[in-house]
């Protein structure tokens, strides 16, 4: 085994005693690491974009990363300890589950670079983020996808242009302007009750 995969399984070791959230990030630094040195970057999107823009305010149940089709990618996967499922990786020592993610992302898509443990790992932007939880809330019409699409807006300064630019590119446009209202109203210190929240969110689509 090559010392490079041998550092990946000591970040593991490392996951296996940290909290969820910092386990699914050591996990995904594993990851990349060891796809960027056969030439690919891994991508996280989902419910781990999520936690990273919330600051682990949010958490999800799997590590939500686009993998990809490289041809390493089983090899990787296989020697950091994870088996294949149906639609799936799993680590049964983490109890963690890596589900396929689509490999195509948006290519007009912001990408950011988090360090985890000075290791680098991409993550899509805080405003593609949103707009990926308020296109889920639209489709299922699950108040949840809102809920933490808001989390995110609280949690970070974004950028109003971009973020309106791909709502429009994703037929969200009218949603977000009553999303932005809703947050600037909790930027004022204008938080409605729950129930109310709630049916606002559901009234934006």
């Amino acid at each position: 085994m090559d010392q490079a995969l041998e550092a990946h399984e000591q970040v593991l070791i490392r996951a296996a005693l940290a909290s969820p959230f910092m386990k699914q990030l050591l996990v995904a630094s594993a990851i990349a690491e060891g796809l960027a040195e056969r030439g690919w970057d891994p991508l996280l999107i989902g419910d781990t974009a999520v936690s990273i823009h919330t600051q682990g305010g949010y958490l999800g149940k799997d590590l939500t990363m686009v993998l990809g089709s490289h041809p390493d990618v089983d090899e990787v996967m296989t020697r950091l300890g994870f088996q294949r499922k149906p639609n799936r990786w799993f680590h049964p020592d983490l109890n963690l589950f890596v589900p396929d993610q689509p490999s195509e992302i948006d290519l007009q898509a912001r990408i950011h670079e988090v360090l985890v443990e000075d290791s680098p790992v991409l993550v899509i932007a805080p405003e593609d983020a949103v707009i990926e939880r308020l296109v889920l809330l639209r489709d299922t019409q699950d108040v949840k996808h809102g809920l933490t699409a808001l989390l995110i807006a609280l949690s970070n300064e974004l950028d109003a242009e971009y973020l309106m630019l791909q709502a429009y590119r994703a037929g969200i446009f009218e949603g977000l302007i009553g999303f932005r209202e809703l947050v600037a109203g909790f930027e004022r210190g204008e938080a409605p009750k729950r129930l109310d929240l709630e049916l606002r969110l559901r009234d934006l689509f």
